[in-house]
């Protein structure tokens, strides 16, 4: 049970710390009430102060409650209270709040700890008795009196105590300029505590209990209706001076009850509390107090530094009432001598109708300094007899409504309302206009529509519907819907049936809005709109309002972002935007209307104007409170140097900025250097740090209103994160010897690296040369040298000398040639297509010129051919090929039938194309493969020649060996290389492709 208990006293105290801090940091508001059970965890408060940080500090009969303006904190007996009833805060000059209970006891708390008697020798002397009285701060002295007659003077050197003559009821304390103590009795007695005692019989009043109040350099006591002064400053030693009596009397100011507490406003206004109730009034002016809290007990009002007004209460919890809400005007029904408003409608110039029970229709004017009401006795308003149900007014139209008959009446150019249309009406409810002077009026006997005709200048009356209704509403978007006790209702226009929308809910005013959008009212269900989709009404929450707002009774708009909903609670203000719903007067509300700046609304005997914007409070710096810090293990104190070990999860830094303007919230930044360079935003006032690095920090923090209007100073907090070990100067010396161990050894290892590569680099090189070799020898074959030594005896056998002449010298020069490359690396594209020439014309001699040769260049490539390198003896075997398995196995061709053409281009600076074309036999007869395709890549950079007749294709050894070429050659250039074979474009043939690094 006890767990439980804990539990909920949490999630309770959490709730009420969020509505608090919500409804504290609400927009442009007027009367913000906060119901005790949303804003205190007790509705009794004794007292309550504001200290010089802006902490809220309230004492209650169940404890002491401090609210820093984000978080609230309870303290009880159970965490070191010697009574849980506070009767009186006073707050010490060195950071101490003194707390007097009703058990006699005296405590203060200081940084969350509370001292007292239980805990704390400096009140060994005192032990608790009667109740406390009075408390009061000088200097660094605090004086507290007792009912018993004693006085107590607590200095941090210790706690001593004067007794006085009398035992009288000492109620309040001061201390004057001039140092003089003044205790005043509830019984007349006024004692004056000096070098000695001194006792006056000052006046001749009773007082009663209350709080001092400060006006026109003197200081007042309550006694009963009346405040009396018991001194004036500046202050003399004279003793006479406190026989001299003034009295302020506020009742004509219209305030009741026993004056408790007042205060002075920061632009010249009173606020007054009494036994009865609240009150604001201008004591310059001769001009009715507006009642902001009625038949409420207030304990104490205070002014904050941002001119809120806020007061407690014995019995109904703590209001907050914002700087500006005393600037409305009101009148009463009893002040007027009439019975109850009913209805209330704004005219252009400021003035405002309102129908009554009794009186009829007023006119009432709040351009004087007195809100004023003016009969209507005019025989427009008489044949409605002396209750007026509804009043409505657009433009230049007037619709009223008495017990039994609506009146339409239209303004003439002398500004009177002259009589249009009279018709009976049962319990009229209300209108609304369908355009300028057309209407439906609902009421007891169902809902009629109006129609006006400009050319006859009378109505017509159409019957829509006939039986008791709440409220109607009609446009073409929506048609005409009906309201009633039991729902929400559309009606068919061609039969009059009732299609319902929502059942079993009591609607009670239907509203079109600006988006277009149908608002309605309901009396315990909230308010919901309506929109069209698909030819189907859907009704859509819009809030929960039922708990704030029981009963709607009407809604009004003020802009696309505001709307006013008067309801059985209270008159209250929806922000469209956030959908935040603020109290803006507590009361019955029974009608509301809007005009230009300001709002009238009325409940059964009240009239009050206001405006819709009210002067800004004035400016006020923010400030920082004092700085919690704290660590995932402990509370560490500010005073001694902050400094963390390397290690340290989490640290917190928490310094709130108390801020009670209404204008909006409160928002953090904070900047860590060296870290960050601008500032950051923070969810709130804790700052949270994890696993920092180690080094030297400086925190910089800083508050401001949401609005930018107002910030804090910063507050700077430097801090050290300590480093491990291994971050230490000796650590890192024996650290860097060793890092240079490691170094040195690896260079070590790395040159040994790099030998090892150089003699793999020398052994590609030997394999090249020997790669180099085989090609010649391969290219070179025995076959071909067979073949001219056959061709060259065979036209020496027939007498062809010349001939044979002729081809003996060719094959001289390609032998030559051969062995002028075969020592090169490179030779020139010029002497490779000498040499590719020379060795095509011994095969066209040897084949009776069976096929004709040609070599062609780009122009770029004819004009650098001296200049571009590449592998002997590289193309040969193409041509061989060309000619053994393409031309050679044909006969009967001429010259023209068969050919090779081989071609130079260069792709670019350091890529060489090359193309051998023949129209021969073809790649697959050529190649005595079947099963290939017509594309062969023989060798890429990107796939690298394996070697593997069954992947590739059968190969002989010369394009293997050069496919070994082309992949040495790509990694010394680092450019790709290809070499590929296809069916050539004509259809017979074979085409092979090169693509050589030059």
């Amino acid at each position: 049970m006890a767990l439980a208990d804990k539990w909920f006293g949490g999630w309770l105290t959490a709730f009420l710390c969020s509505f608090l801090f919500i409804s504290l940091c609400t927009t442009e508001t007027y009367a913000q009430r906060a119901e005790p059970v949303h804003f205190l965890p007790d509705t009794i408060i004794y007292d309550f102060l504001r200290d010089k940080n802006g902490i809220l500090w309230i004492g209650t009969d169940s404890g002491l409650i401090r609210y820093d303006g984000f978080r609230m904190e309870r303290y009880t007996m159970a965490d070191g209270l010697p009574g849980n009833e506070i009767l009186m805060l006073v707050e010490g000059n060195d950071s101490k709040i003194w707390l007097l209970d009703f058990s006699g006891a005296t405590s203060y708390i200081k940084n969350d700890i509370i001292y007292s008697y239980l805990n704390s020798s400096y009140f060994a002397e005192i032990t608790p008795s009667t109740p406390h009285l009075a408390g009061h701060v000088a200097a660094d002295t605090t004086w507290v009196s007792w009912e018993d007659g004693r006085i107590g003077k607590f200095t941090p050197q210790g706690v001593e105590f004067v007794n006085l003559s009398q035992a009288i009821v000492y109620r309040y304390i001061y201390q004057s300029m001039d140092g003089l103590l003044t205790l005043t009795g509830l019984r007349k007695k006024t004692t004056v505590i000096e070098e000695v005692e001194t006792e006056h019989e000052g006046f001749n009043h009773e007082l009663s209990t209350g709080r001092l109040f400060y006006h026109t350099g003197g200081v007042y006591v309550p006694s009963n209706s009346v405040w009396v002064r018991i001194y004036s400053d500046p202050s003399t030693s004279d003793p006479e001076n406190y026989e001299e009596e003034k009295i302020l009397d506020f009742s004509p100011y219209g305030l009741s009850g026993m004056m408790t507490s007042a205060v002075h406003t920061f632009d010249g206004f009173v606020a007054a509390g009494t036994s009865d109730g609240l009150y604001f009034f201008d004591p310059a002016k001769d001009k009715k107090a507006i009642t902001a809290l009625d038949n409420v007990y207030v304990t104490r009002v205070i002014s904050d530094k941002e001119g809120n007004i806020w007061a407690s209460t014995l019995g109904s919890g703590l209001y907050l009432f914002p700087a500006g809400y005393w600037h409305i005007k009101s009148t009463s029904a009893d002040i007027l001598n009439i019975s109850t408003f009913r209805n209330v409608a704004l005219l252009d110039d400021g003035r405002a109708f309102t129908g009554t029970t009794s009186n009829g229709l007023l006119l009432v004017d709040f351009s004087g300094t007195e809100p004023a009401a003016v009969g209507m006795d005019s025989e427009l308003f008489s044949r409605l007899g002396n209750q007026i149900s509804f009043i409505e007014i657009r433009d230049n139209w007037l619709v009223a409504g008495g017990v039994l008959q609506i009146i339409v009446a239209r303004k003439n150019a002398d500004g009177v309302y002259e009589l249009v249309h009279q018709t009976e009406f049962s319990a009229p409810k209300g209108i609304q206009f369908i355009n300028d002077h057309d209407f439906i009026m609902t009421g007891g006997s169902g809902v009629y529509r109006l129609t006006y005709s400009e050319a006859e200048g009378v109505y017509s009356e159409e019957i829509l519907y006939r039986n008791r209704i709440t409220t109607a509403f009609e446009n073409e978007e929506f048609g005409l819907l009906i309201g009633k006790n039991t729902g929400l209702y559309y009606m068919n226009p061609t039969n009059g049936e009732l299609k319902n929308i929502v059942t079993n809910i009591q609607i009670t005013t239907i509203k079109k809005i600006l988006n277009g959008k149908l608002l309605v009212g309901t009396n315990g269900s909230g308010l919901f709109y309506l929109e069209k989709a698909d030819e189907q009404i859907l009704a859509k929450p819009v809030l929960n309002t039922a708990t704030l707002v029981p009963t709607i009774r009407e809604i009004v708009q003020q802009n696309e972002r505001f709307i006013w909903l008067a309801g059985s609670n209270g008159i209250f203000r929806l922000d469209n935007h956030n959908q935040n719903l603020q109290l803006k007067d507590t009361g019955n509300i029974y009608s509301a209307d809007i005009h230009e700046n300001k709002i009238v609304y009325l409940s059964s005997n009240k009239l009050i104007e206001r405006p819709l914007t009210i002067p800004a409070p004035p400016e006020v710096k923010l400030f920082l409170n004092g700085l919690r810090i704290s660590t995932d293990q402990q509370l560490i104190s500010q005073d001694q140097p902050l400094r963390f070990p390397y290690n340290q999860g989490q640290i917190s830094f928490y310094a709130t900025a108390p801020y009670f303007r209404n204008i909006g919230t409160t928002e953090y930044l904070y900047m860590l250097r060296p870290a960050d360079q601008s500032w950051i935003k923070n969810a709130g006032p804790e700052i949270i740090f994890r696993n920092l690095r180690p080094g030297q920090y400086q925190l910089y923090l800083r508050a401001g209103s949401s609005d930018d209007v107002i910030e804090s100073d910063d507050l700077i907090i430097s801090f050290v994160i300590v480093p491990p070990f291994w971050q230490q100067p000796w650590f890192l010396v024996i650290s860097f010897l060793l890092l240079g161990l490691v170094i040195s050894a690896g260079v070590r290892i790395r040159i040994k690296k790099i030998r090892h590569l150089e003699q793999e680099r020398l052994a590609q090189y030997r394999q090249l040369v020997e790669l180099e070799q085989q090609a010649l020898n391969a290219m070179m074959n025995p076959h071909f040298i067979f073949n001219v030594l056959n061709s060259i005896r065979h036209y020496m056998s027939g007498s062809k000398i010349e001939e044979a002449e002729l081809y003996l010298q060719m094959f001289a020069r390609l032998i030559r040639l051969q062995l002028e490359s075969s020592y090169r690396k490179y030779i020139s594209l010029k002497d490779e297509s000498e040499r590719l020439k020379t060795y095509a014309g011994l095969e066209q001699l040897r084949l009776n010129q069976a096929f004709s040769f040609h070599i062609s260049f780009c122009a770029q490539s004819m004009e650098e051919a001296e200049d571009i390198e590449l592998p002997p003896m590289l193309l040969q075997p193409f041509i061989e090929n060309a000619i053994k398995h393409g031309i050679e196995p044909e006969s009967g061709y001429s010259n023209a039938d068969r050919s090779i053409h081989t071609s130079f281009e260069l792709l670019n600076q350091h890529q060489l194309e090359i193309n051998i074309v023949d129209n021969g036999t073809g790649i697959h007869s050529s190649l005595e493969v079947s099963n290939l395709s017509d594309f062969i890549r023989i060798y890429t950079s990107e796939s690298s020649f394996d070697g593997n007749p069954e992947k590739h294709g059968h190969q002989s050894l010369a394009m293997r060996i050069i496919a070994q070429r082309l992949e040495l050659l790509a990694q010394e250039h680092g450019v790709a290389a290809d070499l590929s074979i296809r069916k050539a474009k004509n259809g017979s043939g074979t085409a092979v492709r090169l693509v050589l690094p030059v």
